[in-house]
């Protein structure tokens, strides 16, 4: 089987623009799973969510409050402190 070069050449910016695509998405979802880690390690050492906001540059809180996840000793504490007015 032959195949022209011609032929092969019709291919390459379509393959190139697959790869880019992928390479975007991949670069993109690395982004995004580090303003999940900055945003829950910030959030794990005390850090006030409207700080966390700022320094991610979020608009509306509640976009940081996705990002954030809660920590499970943060939530201990906070009870911890609303039973010692009891």
């Amino acid at each position: 089987m032959h195949v022209s070069v011609e032929r092969v050449f019709t291919y390459v910016p379509q393959i190139l623009n697959k790869l880019l695509k992928k390479l975007l998405t991949f670069v993109f979802d690395v982004i995004v799973l580090l303003g999940y880690t900055v945003a829950t390690r910030l959030v794990e050492k005390g850090i006030d969510l409207v700080v966390v906001k700022e320094i991610l540059g979020h608009a509306k809180i509640e976009t940081t409050m996705r990002y954030a996840h809660a920590v499970p000793q943060r939530k201990l504490d906070a009870i911890s402190v609303l039973n010692s007015y009891c």
